[in-house]
C-alpha cells in the first residue's frame, strides 16, 4: 500500500509540474504531499490511509471541478 500511494504521489507531482492552472498545480502538490506524508506498518494504518485518502482525493477534486468551471 506504501508504494501505491507513493506511486500516486510521483504521478501528482508529474501532473503539478505540468499544469498550466495555478489552482490545478497548488491541489495537485497539496494532495502529493498529503500522499507522501502517509506511512503504512499496520491493518490500523492502512485504515486511516484509506480514509485520509478518500477525504484528500474529494478535496482535490471539488478544487479541481472549480478550477475547470
Amino acid at each position: 500500500m506504501d508504494k501505491a500511494i507513493d506511486d500516486a504521489a510521483a504521478k501528482l507531482n508529474d501532473v503539478a509540474d505540468s499544469a498550466a492552472n495555478t489552482t490545478l498545480k497548488e491541489a495537485s502538490d497539496s494532495l502529493a504531499a498529503t500522499l507522501t506524508g502517509i506511512t503504512v506498518n499496520d491493518v490500523n494504518d492502512a485504515v486511516d490511509a484509506a480514509q485520509k485518502v478518500a477525504t484528500e482525493s474529494a478535496d482535490y477534486v471539488n478544487q479541481v471541478a472549480q478550477a475547470c468551471s
